[in-house]
């Protein structure tokens, strides 16, 4: 049965005069003329606490939404949830990405994917099976690692589920591999505390309470993914009422949520924020005493180093911490992802930097040596110049920097010989060793789809090798927004 107050709204929204909160007591409440008082208060209590009510002179009106569509509803809207299961032969990760689109009939649409060890995750196909959400399928972490890297070039509106589960761990990797990552990810919490009445607590309760849906699932994961296309477009409406339709408007209404941070304990401000280049590279945060505290590398820098300066941090420990600890910062812009990968993990093992934890992350799973040399092109951030890196089976990745424009076809022959079983190094080459090479050749697994790399035994001989690798460089084979597809 819907509440007191969508029955009331769906009854004034019909209505041409506002009517008195008696009357609606009476035709809501069924209450007689004994009891109509109470009554009264009590509709008007309730009224009062939702937006979607206006109290004129004579009674109580529904609130009219702009009658033109905005922004928040023509955008297409991702909802990201996921679950940790304990099993006996290890965790079961489940990952659910639900799309909703306010201009569609049809407006739900999802994937789900469940990773973990091989019976465990049949055994989980079979439960969620008969969930009637969009099918769940086993997949590897590469599988849900690329669907995100396709989802994130959308335009859309991502909010992180109040059952979030590993989504903030592969959100993590999906970075440390090379995605670029929504400009910001709402969480749902925060939408909730938008639009709920004032004190209400941000949870799935109080969603499902003010946002009636059907559900038939207990478990509240699979609830809230059934729940998601019945709650947006009361979402959607709600947010209207309070004045925010647009997607600017709702990132500034969720900064109101936050306490504002002091820049004046800083060494910079958010100006010099803004000015940092919206490039691959690689950033440093330092204390007062100029201790490295703590590396990250982005594929675009500007979005993800005002990403930890937003707002003041309560509820993350380790953005608290970089907030509280940090003075200045330093940045290098850099040419590719790949090159921001090698740059980042470099500087972490030679500084130790205290906040740190990108190694641990990386190190989980452990990746198979590559069987074969691989050459590959890569952007530099300077236009006149190109990198080559190079991927040898022994456990090391090596890193060439020469002109775009004329190739010094020697230093390229030298610079291959590491390809030769004696592996000698090229002096004017950077040369990666431990366990930056199976974060690079992870990387490069999940990215080879949009590379131009040459496998060394695919050519006749070395010479072959280089000349292909030459005329490549002059036809520009490395220059492009995203790496060379």
């Amino acid at each position: 049965m819907k509440r007191l107050e969508d029955r009331i709204y769906e009854h004034l929204k019909r209505e041409a005069a506002p009517l008195a909160a008696l009357e609606l007591a009476r035709e809501f409440l069924g209450c007689g003329p004994l009891g109509a008082a109470a009554a009264g208060r009590i509709v008007d209590a309730a009224l009062g606490r939702d937006p979607r009510f206006f109290r004129a002179a004579d009674g109580w009106a529904a609130a009219q939404l702009a009658p033109a569509v905005a922004s928040l509803a023509e955008s297409r809207w991702f909802l990201l949830a996921g679950e940790t299961r304990p099993s006996a032969a290890g965790a079961v990760q489940v990952v659910a990405v639900m799309e909703y689109d306010p201009g569609q009939t049809e407006s739900l649409a999802g994937h789900g994917f469940i990773l973990g060890p091989t019976r465990e995750v049949q055994a989980a196909e079979l439960e969620l099976a008969v969930s009637k959400i969009p099918v769940f399928k086993a997949a590897t972490q590469f599988q849900l690692l690329r669907f995100l890297d396709e989802l994130f070039q959308r335009d859309g509106i991502f909010v992180s589920g109040l059952q979030a589960g590993p989504v903030g761990e592969f959100l993590l990797l999906a970075e440390a591999t090379g995605s670029v990552l929504p400009d910001q990810l709402v969480p749902m919490a925060d939408l909730l505390r938008l639009v709920l009445p004032a004190g209400s607590p941000a949870t799935a309760e109080a969603l499902f309470r003010c946002f009636p849906v059907e559900t038939t699932h207990d478990r509240p994961f699979l609830t809230e993914l059934a729940a998601f296309p019945g709650v947006m477009p009361r979402l959607i409406e709600q947010l209207a009422l309070r004045d925010t339709q647009r997607r600017d408007e709702l990132w500034l209404a969720l900064e109101e949520l936050h306490r504002p941070l002091d820049f004046s304990r800083y060494e910079f401000t958010r100006r010099d924020l803004e000015e940092i280049p919206e490039a691959p590279g690689v950033y440093r945060f330092y204390d007062a005493s100029g201790r490295l505290i703590y590396v990250g590398k982005s594929v675009r820098l500007r979005r993800r180093v005002r990403s930890y300066f937003r707002w003041a941090e309560a509820g993350d420990p380790k953005l608290a911490q970089i907030q509280s600890q940090t003075a200045r910062f330093g940045f290098t812009q850099l040419g590719s992802d790949l090159e921001a990968l090698l740059e980042e993990a470099e500087l972490i093992m030679t500084h130790h930097p205290p906040v740190n934890t990108q190694l641990e992350i990386h190190e989980q799973p452990r990746e198979k040596p590559a069987k074969d040399p691989l050459v590959i092109l890569m952007p530099h951030a300077d236009e006149a110049r190109v990198q080559i890196f190079l991927f040898h089976p022994s456990g090391t990745v090596s890193r060439l920097t020469c002109s775009s424009g004329q190739p010094d076809p020697a230093l390229l022959e030298q610079f291959l010989e590491t390809a030769a079983e004696r592996n000698r190094p090229c002096p004017a080459a950077t040369v990666y060793h431990g366990e930056v090479y199976p974060l690079a050749l992870r990387w490069l697994r999940k990215n080879s789809h949009q590379l131009t790399y040459f496998r060394y035994h695919d050519f006749p001989g070395r010479p072959v090798v280089v000349e292909s690798v030459l005329r490549a460089i002059r036809e520009g084979a490395f220059r492009s927004k995203v790496i060379y597809r």
